[in-house]
């Protein structure tokens, strides 16, 4: 029997990876640091602060998991990109990964991401990354790929490492651009953003989670990107969602200068994921918009005042 334990699991990415696992029979087991927060009865809860090393190596020693899906880090948009944290997140996995190890375990996937690529160069391939990247949190995420491939080929355990690029979907953070543009649009204000002519990689963040649920279980090794592999202009995103909701003529495109040396195109290539993996997204990006629209419609009308305290009122691309 597969004993997987998944860090990360009540944030935005890490809800969705727990539901997708619930068709698989393993034992699954989830961190968390919130007391009392109600969770899916998917898994078995434990609260534990990743970086209290002392509480890793008793909870580790407990529990013995055979899988470990590591999805926890800073997070907080604005704040995370370059966060003395980073580093305190970098040794909390290592010792993380060293006490899954210790205790038998055999298969991990980690979640790395695509600021570990040289954005210049457009379409960003597996067997490439950016040797000096500008962001502490790149830094930390390359420096600990490195460590954790080390450590696993002296256990002779199988490692995944994730590089997810951008998505969207239900229990985002409303800063973030999908649901700012959205929450400003619902409100009757003007949604402020760049020009949006840079093109990105979006995956819905329940494809997300289905493939890191596949990858978890595969034995697959190495680094997979984890996107859509096709890109759109972040401003066809903006006019979808006003199309969506009906005021296309309160998008302000151009409203917020465009941070300089934006890169024109950022996608990934996805041969890995296809024809190793075997997955493909269930959303086409229309859909998926389409669906987190709803979402954010639904959830505006069943819980105002959480919806009220939570907006924002800039669409920053």
């Amino acid at each position: 029997m597969i004993r997987l334990l998944v860090t990360g699991a009540s944030g935005f990415i890490g809800r969705h990876c727990l539901e997708a696992l619930l068709p698989y029979n393993v034992e699954l087991h989830a961190i968390t640091t919130r007391i009392g927060i109600a969770h899916s009865g998917s898994a078995q809860w434990h609260v534990c602060d990743l970086l209290d090393c002392d509480s890793v190596t008793s909870l580790l020693n407990d529990l013995r998991p055979t899988h470990l899906l590591h999805l926890a880090w800073i997070a907080t948009p604005g704040i995370y990109w370059r966060s003395p944290l980073n580093e305190s997140w970098q040794s909390a996995s290592r010792h993380l990964a060293e006490a899954f190890l210790a205790n038998g375990g055999r298969r991990m996937v980690v979640a790395g991401t695509c600021a570990e690529y040289d954005w210049s160069t457009g379409v960003c391939r597996e067997s490439e990354h950016d040797p000096h990247p500008s962001t502490p949190y790149a830094q930390a995420k390359l420096k600990l790929s490195a460590e954790l491939a080390e450590l696993c080929s002296r256990a002779g355990a199988n490692l995944g490492w994730a590089r997810i690029f951008w998505t969207y979907g239900p229990y985002e953070h409303p800063s973030r651009f999908v649901p700012s543009v959205i929450l400003s649009l619902l409100r009757g204000e003007p949604a402020l953003c760049t020009a949006g002519n840079q093109r990105r990689d979006y995956l819905h963040v329940a494809d997300l989670g289905a493939a890191l649920a596949r990858f978890v279980l595969s034995d697959v090794a190495g680094t997979v990107n984890i996107a859509s592999g096709q890109a759109a202009t972040v401003a066809s995103i903006a006019q979808f969602i006003g199309t969506e909701l009906g005021c296309s003529d309160r998008l302000r495109l151009g409203a917020i200068a465009q941070p300089a040396g934006e890169a024109p195109l950022v996608v990934a290539d996805v041969h890995r994921l296809h024809n190793e993996l075997g997955f493909r997204p269930r959303y086409s990006l229309e859909a998926g918009l389409s669906d987190t629209v709803n979402w954010w419609q639904s959830t505006r009308l069943s819980q105002p005042a959480e919806f009220n305290a939570h907006s924002c009122s800039r669409s920053g691309v």
